[in-house]
């Protein structure tokens, strides 16, 4: 019974590791608008570059996944190592 729930536990942390990374990697390539505004600004046609709002919201994002992770697979290990 034990076993069982570290096992199923780990396998649900890990979905949600599973998830942060992939919305982390989506995140990483930029958007249509950001390629034209990054164009315009190195032609110094656009405004003064302005830093992204999203950026520390995304570092926060990155330590949630690791953690997620770093659980997901001691909780699996504990899971398989307990005997039946």
């Amino acid at each position: 019974m034990l076993d069982d729930v570290f096992t199923y536990s780990g396998e649900l942390f890990s979905l949600a590791a599973f998830g942060a990374w992939l919305w982390l990697g989506m995140r990483a390539f930029p958007g249509l608008d950001i390629l034209v505004a990054r164009y315009e600004d190195d032609l110094r046609l656009g405004a003064a570059a302005r830093r992204p709002a999203s950026a520390q919201r995304i570092g926060r994002l990155s330590r949630v996944a690791v953690s997620l992770t770093a659980i997901a697979v001691i909780f699996s290990a504990v899971g398989y190592a307990i005997p039946d």
